[in-house]
């Protein structure tokens, strides 16, 4: 009973500390076109190149379309975002890891097998002709804007039915957050005689809320999110893990 009565505490602290999230939306614009779900995109003669913002600190996804009867290639340590004044490269030397654990435990101590794959990004990609790729790059944001200007009340529509939020709107002078994407293109593997592409983006919309993004029913592909805990938060949080060590303790058979 005492275990049960733990759990269904737990389950509480989880519910209560979602409750005390603040997240801040931010969509992006620019003047390139877009589709239909707001996926930026760009067209000539040689290719078609999509820009997606979707998901968490302003994720930068580019999608490119080779639309020539030869090879394509993109130099992505030549490429970036820069926003103030500074260059964040789409290329790192770091590698990924993704591995799975398979362990045993015996008494006190664990045994088992680490099985995983090293991943590592490409410096050149290679587009074969009349096919595309796509490369997630880097992530521009994770700190909260301070909104200027006067906002407006506006309902968010969610799984659960109208939330509550406050909107601000910019436009590409007045807007607090501007970036260019610089991606560096050829028709040739030594990537001599390169194609420079460069576009401007801004934030046009800031919209705090405490509902969390991935309930609403409209993710356009120009909006990221942010979120950080309040500081009530924070401190009940804190309290309730004390809390927690305490009562696991008291349950512990040491302590019988």
């Amino acid at each position: 009973m005492r275990k049960l009565s733990l759990i269904l505490f737990t389950i509480c602290i989880v519910c209560f500390l979602s409750s005390c999230m603040h997240y801040q939306l931010v969509s992006i614009d620019s003047k390139m076109q877009k589709t239909d779900n707001k996926e930026f995109i760009f067209e000539n003669d040689t290719m078609v190149i999509y820009y997606n913002f979707y998901g968490i600190n302003c994720p930068v996804s580019i999608r490119v379309f080779n639309k020539l009867e030869s090879p394509l290639y993109i130099d992505w340590s030549k490429s970036a975002a820069i926003f103030s004044d500074k260059t964040d490269g789409y290329y790192s030397e770091n590698a990924l890891i993704s591995a799975t654990i398979d362990g045993v435990s015996y008494g006190n101590s664990t045994s088992g097998n680490i099985n995983g794959v090293i991943y590592k990004n490409e410096r050149v990609s290679f587009i074969a002709p009349k096919s595309f790729i796509n490369r997630n790059t880097t992530s521009l944001c994770c700190s909260f804007f301070k909104p200027v200007g006067n906002s407006s009340e506006i309902s968010l529509q969610t799984n659960n039915g109208p939330f509550p939020a406050d909107r601000y709107v910019y436009n590409d002078e007045s807007s607090m957050f501007k970036f260019r994407s610089f991606l560096t293109f050829s028709t040739k593997e030594d990537m001599s005689s390169p194609i420079y592409f460069e576009r401007t983006f801004w934030a046009s919309e800031i919209i705090n809320t405490g509902n969390n993004p991935e309930s609403l029913l409209y993710k356009p592909s120009n909006r990221f999110y942010m979120k950080k805990t309040t500081g009530f938060g924070k401190f009940m949080g804190c309290t309730i893990i004390a809390v927690t060590l305490i009562a696991l303790a008291a349950l512990s058979p040491a302590s019988k």
